[in-house]
């Protein structure tokens, strides 16, 4: 092969590599799937700045929301809200407060399912069990702690 060849060939490649990401930086939005067993479950769609383009009518009456909020508005805990978002890149998956539109707060579990996806699971049944049994736990370590016992479990 000659050196030109070989050149044209290297320009080739690094011509379907900027096109390839040209493609893949033009994807302007992602879609979110909202999961609920005592809400409206339905989509949205949110931009890469993070305001909501597209929402589903059920989901958009049942959070309070609509087109043009910014998704992290729905976020109750603001101060972690840089965290979380951290922890949600780094391992795909996290869990915070959020808000409905009666202004009631829920647990959801927001999962990353591959570029641009998002699943967002209302998962307050199941966590508010959980800190119910850490708080039951705790509260049977004060009392025996408190008559000088050693809890058989332990």
């Amino acid at each position: 092969m000659s050196k030109y060849t070989n050149g044209a060939l290297q320009v080739l490649e690094a011509a379907d590599t900027d096109i390839n990401q040209t493609f893949t930086y033009t994807e302007e939005t992602s879609e979110c799937v909202i999961c609920s067993t005592r809400r409206e479950s339905g989509w949205v769609t949110v931009e890469k700045s993070g305001i909501i383009s597209k929402i589903g009518e059920g989901v958009a009456a049942t959070l309070g929301i609509a087109a043009g909020y910014l998704l992290r508005d729905l976020i109750v805990d603001k101060a972690v809200f840089q965290v979380k978002e951290a922890q949600l890149n780094r391992i795909g998956k996290t869990e915070v407060r959020m808000k409905d539109a009666a202004g009631s707060i829920f647990w959801a579990r927001l999962t990353s399912k591959g570029e641009n996806r998002l699943l967002i699971e209302d998962i307050d049944i199941e966590k508010n069990f959980e800190l119910d049994g850490e708080d039951l736990i705790e509260e049977q370590e004060r009392e025996f702690n408190r008559f000088g016992i050693m809890p058989s479990f332990q």
